[in-house]
């Protein structure tokens, strides 16, 4: 039997394959604001695969979760974050699928961006970011 050390040094059995993916690990993050971890960016892509863009602020990110997506790896990541980010507001609405992200203070946006970006989730097009800025008539 194979046992498994969880980030906080618990062991256990080898765990099944979106539990492993859920880890014990939260994002951490460079000062640039990117996930520095690519086993943690690996398991937060599971849950963000098929997500849609519901909403996209600087401080705010709500996605519609894929069907496919385990309740409980949501649950598990969500956990996660909190213990390690107090700072994140995370919200789960399990009936319509939809996960909310958010920060208080403009400092935590770095915090925001790595974990929308670990989940692999991108700003929508239609963002004012992503829009040619507009020129006068002359």
């Amino acid at each position: 039997m194979r046992l498994w050390v969880a980030a906080r040094g618990a062991t256990r059995t080898a765990p099944k394959p979106h539990e492993r993916i859920a880890g014990d690990r939260p994002i951490s993050t460079t000062q640039a604001g990117r996930p520095n971890n690519p086993y943690c960016l690996g398991r937060y892509r599971v849950v963000g695969d098929g997500a849609e863009v519901l909403e996209w602020t600087a401080q705010r990110r709500t996605v519609r979760l894929a069907k496919s997506v385990p309740e409980s790896l949501i649950e598990r990541v969500m956990q996660v974050e909190r213990e390690c980010c107090p700072f994140f507001v995370l919200s789960w609405d399990r009936a319509s699928r939809r996960l909310t992200l958010s920060v208080t203070a403009i400092d935590q946006e770095p915090a925001l961006d790595a974990l929308t970006h670990a989940l692999g989730v991108a700003q929508p097009l239609s963002h004012p970011a992503h829009r040619p800025p507009l020129t006068t008539p002359r």
